[in-house]
């Protein structure tokens, strides 16, 4: 058996663990489990204990790299005032499809990232229907575990 198997057998173990806590943690941190977005914002600098997630980041369906880079972009219209837009987000990520970037900003959304005002200009007539979803209501209750 392979290590590379062991470690996805692990990361499906710990996902059902996770799914099942969900009176125990954070909206956000479940949402981001149970949709595959690794939950960035959430790593620890190594002078404290890992989180469960860090030693999965590979095994997410939206990685590490994905969800720095749109909150990287995110932040940087936010610090400067600027309004972005989904179909900004749309524009410089080309190579992600809008449903991608709708999960990556609905953790975002769900971690209490930006401010409403943000959040509401993501909105516009000209956008993917995938942005609507962002700042939907989130039950964990409701949680679909395969």
């Amino acid at each position: 058996m392979s290590d590379s198997f062991v470690l996805e057998a692990l990361f499906i173990q710990q996902r059902l663990q996770i799914l099942s806590m969900v009176d125990s943690l954070p909206d956000f941190y479940v949402y981001a489990w149970e949709e595959g977005v690794y939950p960035y914002l959430e790593d620890t600098d190594g002078t404290v204990i890992k989180k469960p997630h860090e030693p999965y980041e590979s095994y997410f369906r939206y990685g590490m790299l994905m969800v720095k880079s749109v909150t990287e972009f995110i932040d940087e219209k936010w610090i400067n005032k600027e309004t972005v837009t989904f179909r900004d987000l749309e524009r410089q990520f080309k190579g992600y499809e809008p449903h991608q970037l709708q999960r990556v900003c609905r953790y975002l959304f769900l971690k209490g990232t930006y401010d409403d005002e943000l959040w509401n200009s993501f909105i516009t007539p000209q956008c993917s229907s995938s942005a609507y979803g962002i700042k939907a209501d989130y039950d964990s209750s409701s949680i679909y575990y395969i």
